[in-house]
């Protein structure tokens, strides 16, 4: 297909999507960002991202979320799941009301992601209020990705995403923190419990923790 002017490539076949995706360095693809998408995710996000940079994270990534990484999840991805359907079982009992599974299950996933990705759960006051801000968020900023910029869906969107981004940039600062510390007295270890941990890991192993460029 031809847009704008440039060639685009469309998957339909998931065969296709694997072969594509195993060799999309030496394909040179670039994936196709809307303006609203580019302008949310920042230029630092990781389907922006090209070259040794983008081999990198691709790799940190793809090892985090390997079943062999996913084991210590196993039960607090059990626990949070039961603790669902408890819950909507006893919702479910109340005749009177109707239940809408689909939020009860997306809450959960949320939680579920933000404890993988960013090592941020519901064990402190402090920390349940900012799940609670970025779920908020969160919502605010899809809405936002198929909406034109110059409307207050976008601008709405863009202040969200300026938020929840501050939140993770400061946990990734504190993990970057805590393990250069570590390292003047002892090897640090790769015992992560996020994906920020791991990411902030990989850049002390690579040399590259005091890169501006990298670390934002």
């Amino acid at each position: 297909m031809h847009i704008t002017g440039e060639t685009m490539l469309v998957l339909v076949n998931p065969d296709d999507w694997v072969q594509v995706y195993s060799q999309e360095g030496k394909l040179k693809l670039r994936p196709a960002i809307t303006g609203a998408m580019q302008e949310l995710h920042g230029k630092h996000n990781f389907q922006a991202l090209h070259g040794s940079t983008h081999q990198l994270y691709r790799k940190i990534f793809s090892a985090l979320l390997s079943p062999k990484a996913l084991e210590s999840f196993v039960p607090y991805l059990l626990a949070n799941y039961q603790a669902l359907w408890k819950k909507l079982e006893c919702l479910s009992a109340d005749k009177d009301s109707s239940v809408v599974v689909r939020n009860h299950v997306r809450d959960t996933q949320f939680e579920l992601m933000c404890k993988v990705l960013y090592g941020i759960e519901k064990d402190t006051e402090d920390n349940t209020r900012i799940l609670e801000q970025m779920r908020v968020d969160f919502e605010t900023q899809e809405a936002g990705l198929s909406a034109p910029t110059f409307t207050k869906t976008f601008k709405d969107a863009y202040a969200a995403t300026m938020r929840n981004r501050g939140i993770i940039a400061e946990k990734f600062l504190e993990h970057l923190d805590t393990m250069r510390q570590t390292l003047p007295s002892q090897k640090v270890e790769n015992t992560v419990g996020s994906a920020l941990e791991a990411v902030a890991y990989a850049l002390i192993k690579d040399g590259t923790a005091d890169d501006k460029d990298r670390v934002d």
